[in-house]
C-alpha cells in the first residue's frame, strides 16, 4: 500500500509541483523587481525634489548588465560546447560500464549521454559556423 503510494507521488511531485512551483518563483521575483521600482518612483515624485521622472524610470529599467560582444558570445559557445561534449564522453565511458553490469540502467544512461553529446557538439558547430562569420565581418 505504502510503495503504491509513494510510487504514485514521487512522478506527480516531480512533474506538476515542481514546473508550477519554479514558475511561481519566477514570476513572484519579477513582480517584487517591479514593485520595487514602482516604489521608489512614486517617492521620487512625492517628496518633489527637482527629479525627473523620466530618466528616474529609464535608470531603472536598464538592465544591470552590459551585452556580451561577439568575442565573449564566441567564447561562452566554446565553453558550454566543450564541457557538454567532453561530459557526454565521460558518460559514455560509463554507460559502456553500466550496460556490463546492468543493461536497463545502461540504456537509460545512454539516453543522457546522447543528449549531453548532441547539445555539446550543437554548441561547437554554432561557435564554428560563429566564429566564420565573425572573420568574415573583420
Amino acid at each position: 500500500m505504502f510503495q503504491d503510494i509513494t510510487n504514485l507521488i514521487i512522478p506527480i511531485c516531480v512533474c506538476v509541483v515542481l514546473p508550477i512551483s519554479i514558475v511561481w518563483i519566477v514570476m513572484r521575483t519579477a513582480q517584487l523587481r517591479d514593485r520595487q521600482r514602482t516604489d521608489i518612483i512614486l517617492k521620487a515624485i512625492e517628496t518633489n525634489n527637482s527629479i525627473d521622472a523620466n530618466q528616474l524610470t529609464e535608470a531603472l529599467s536598464k538592465p544591470h548588465k552590459a551585452p556580451r560582444t561577439p568575442h565573449q558570445q564566441l567564447n561562452l559557445r566554446l565553453t558550454i560546447g566543450s564541457i557538454f561534449t567532453l561530459f557526454g564522453v565521460m558518460l559514455t565511458g560509463l554507460t559502456v560500464c553500466a550496460i556490463i553490469e546492468e543493461p536497463v540502467l545502461g540504456c537509460i544512461m545512454s539516453i543522457f549521454c546522447m543528449a549531453f553529446l548532441s547539445i555539446g557538439i550543437g554548441f561547437l558547430i554554432s561557435y564554428y559556423s560563429m566564429r566564420k562569420q565573425i572573420n568574415a565581418e573583420k
